[in-house]
């Protein structure tokens, strides 16, 4: 029985397709940084969580497609209008009318000027940990993320 380094649907240049992905959201708010450190998982998910995704979900319109179509050796690509995913579940026949008010009651509660300051003191927070830790410090106790629910907030 002989046995290779990678699964039979695996391919050696699938990094390449994988990091891709990774640069869509991950690279564009974190930058290429490697976060290695455990003491920092707090904290990043509290960002993504409660910000990255808020922002994403309710105030960054995207593209879907809408069809392919096949030219000759061509293929032409047919996008819907740009909209949010928040504005695609409201247009959405699948949700119940209790469903929709539920999240616009969400959505109207968010304060873009709140987020996007707590987005910018919690990215400050990352980095500033980030650092120290590089330089073998660890983090400093003063730092919001021993009590990170109650300060980043």
């Amino acid at each position: 029985v002989s046995q290779s380094r990678y699964p039979p649907a695996c391919h050696k240049n699938d990094n390449a397709h994988v990091e891709q992905r990774n640069d869509t959201m991950v690279r564009k708010y974190l930058g290429y940084e490697r976060l290695e450190f455990r003491e920092l998982t707090p904290l990043l998910n509290f960002y993504y969580v409660k910000i990255v995704c808020t922002l994403q979900n309710h105030f960054i319109p995207s593209f879907k497609l809408a069809e392919k179509l096949r030219i000759k050796s061509r293929t032409r690509r047919v996008y819907r209008a740009p909209m949010t995913p928040y504005d695609r579940l409201i247009a959405s026949p699948h949700l119940s009318p209790t469903q929709k008010l539920k999240l616009k009651m969400e959505h109207d509660a968010i304060d873009t000027v709140h987020l996007s300051k707590q987005e910018y003191r919690t990215r400050k927070l990352i980095d500033q940990a980030l650092r120290a830790l590089k330089a073998g410090e660890g983090i400093p106790p003063h730092t919001p993320c021993y009590k990170l629910w109650n300060a980043v907030i």
